[in-house]
């Protein structure tokens, strides 16, 4: 009688196990195709951006108002882009950089004589961590 209880005892053990490694197995999956899946949305704003900024840099004054619009729009589509919470640092520092170039174009419209030193150091602070946390999900 003992030794059909403790050999029932341990198939419910072994089961329990299983189950929770399958379980912990399937979720794990899962995790990952979030994080693919945001990581693409993400990267898609980020390299639109990117384009965009280069466009920008080379604009005439007279055409930054329109320019600074539309890198406005992307910066509030990066806001409101749900990512798994590996990427949401990465999309923290997206936004950082987002604002302070932003910021920088807004002072040399006002001012062709503003300096804006350190808005270029926090866009590159702040894409330099950007990359390095998409790095470190992404693995």
């Amino acid at each position: 009688m003992k030794i059909k209880m403790i050999v029932a005892i341990a198939v419910i053990a072994l089961l329990g196990i299983i189950g929770f490694k399958y379980y912990s197995s399937t979720q794990s999956k899962v995790s990952v195709v979030a994080t693919e899946e945001s990581l693409a949305k993400l990267n898609n704003i980020t390299n639109r951006w990117e384009h965009n900024s280069e466009a920008v840099s080379k604009a005439p004054k007279a055409k930054l108002p329109a320019a600074i619009k539309d890198m406005q729009s992307l910066r509030r589509e990066a806001n409101k882009l749900g990512v798994t919470p590996c990427l949401t640092s990465a999309q923290n520092n997206l936004l950082v950089a987002m604002d302070s170039e932003i910021a920088g174009y807004l002072k040399l419209m006002a001012d062709d004589d503003a300096v804006i030193t350190t808005d270029i150091n926090r866009v590159y602070q702040a894409i330099t961590k950007y990359h390095e946390i998409v790095e470190k999900c992404a693995a």
